[in-house]
């Protein structure tokens, strides 16, 4: 482009169309760079997800926020969602564990003053 620039000059229409041409291949490979990035982080954090791990999400989610895509981008974002609706699941079930455990103490307690009365 520019050997033609100098050669023909910058606005003759063959130099013009080139550099257009240029900008546009440019542009494309950096679109599909910004798309494969996407792809990349987005599959790795419905992986992160599915592995109920939340180590493993909190890892993911640092690693995309730290990535181009930026703490605002919506795979970020859903990762912290997913995240902050498994740590509320999990304390829900802990929650229903002690609830179970703790009727059943009573349910033996209740057996042992029955039988011993």
């Amino acid at each position: 482009i520019q050997a033609g620039a100098r050669a023909l000059g910058a606005a003759h229409p063959v130099v013009e169309s080139a550099r257009k041409d240029f900008l546009q291949r440019r542009h494309d490979l950096q679109r599909q760079k910004w798309d494969d990035l996407i792809a990349m982080h987005h599959e790795l954090m419905v992986e992160a997800c599915q592995s109920q791990d939340v180590e493993l999400i909190e890892a993911r989610i640092l690693a995309s926020s730290h990535s181009p895509l930026g703490q605002g981008h919506p795979i970020v974002l859903y990762g912290k969602r997913y995240l902050l609706w498994l740590r509320r699941a999990l304390q829900r079930s802990a929650e229903e564990m002690r609830r179970l455990q703790c009727a059943q103490l009573l349910q033996g307690a209740e057996r042992d003053v029955e039988a011993s009365l």
